[in-house]
């Protein structure tokens, strides 16, 4: 029976992981709100993770355009090694001090690339203001 149940190596990308990841967080969600955090059209991952079987369509939202709530699966658990989902790391445990420092103070409001702070261009603001 346990030759059966060997377990396939699952490659995924960045974007894939980081998708992941905020699904896992923040389930159930939906894909604009998976956008609005990353940034970017997520529709192409979103369709990998389902076709993996990391995720799942849990149901539909009762908003205009009833769009897609999705959650993810026992694949996902077992993939990650996971008995619940209660089992996922803090953000205390997966962030580095200063990054949880910064948060706390205030300095950062949302997660950017690399963790860099927002450059002028993307706020509108010059230095000094």
């Amino acid at each position: 029976m346990n030759r059966l149940k060997k377990a396939k190596a699952v490659k995924l990308s960045r974007s894939a992981l980081e998708t992941l990841a905020i699904i896992a967080y923040r389930q159930p969600i939906i894909r604009p709100e998976i956008e609005e955090i990353r940034s970017v059209d997520s529709g192409w991952v979103l369709r990998t993770l389902l076709e993996k079987g990391l995720i799942r369509i849990v149901t539909r939202r009762d908003i205009p355009g009833r769009p897609i709530v999705y959650g993810t699966t026992k694949a996902f658990l077992e993939l990650f090694n996971l008995n619940t989902l209660s089992d996922l790391p803090t953000l205390k445990e997966i962030e580095p001090p200063q990054v949880l420092e910064a948060m706390q103070k205030g300095e950062l409001r949302s997660i950017h690339p690399e963790g860099a702070p927002p450059d002028e261009a993307s706020t509108g603001r010059t230095v000094g203001d």
